[in-house]
């Protein structure tokens, strides 16, 4: 089990959430690869947040995040510190 702001995942679930991110990450990066540590944080944020909200097929969280992606650029943060994505009206 493993918790993320108090909420707790199963070790399925997170084998899941896995899989959605690399299908994920896969997705944003067919067309310029990047490896930026601060994008792949803040995606894995998005599906934790997601993964909260209720239980959506891993095909509909792949095309929610990359929604939310694309819809709030993501600021390199300053040093120690992790601009979390906001959920809002994107989803």
């Amino acid at each position: 089990m493993n918790s993320h702001d108090n909420e707790i995942f199963e070790p399925e679930e997170l084998a899941r959430l896995g899989s959605v991110f690399d299908d994920t990450w896969a997705a944003l990066n067919a067309n310029a690869p990047v490896e930026r540590p601060e994008l792949r944080s803040a995606l894995a944020s998005i599906l934790l947040r997601l993964a909260r909200h209720g239980t959506l097929e891993p095909h509909e969280m792949k095309a929610t995040a990359l929604r939310i992606f694309h819809a709030q650029p993501v600021t390199p943060p300053q040093e120690g510190q992790f601009v979390e994505p906001q959920l809002g009206a994107s989803l």
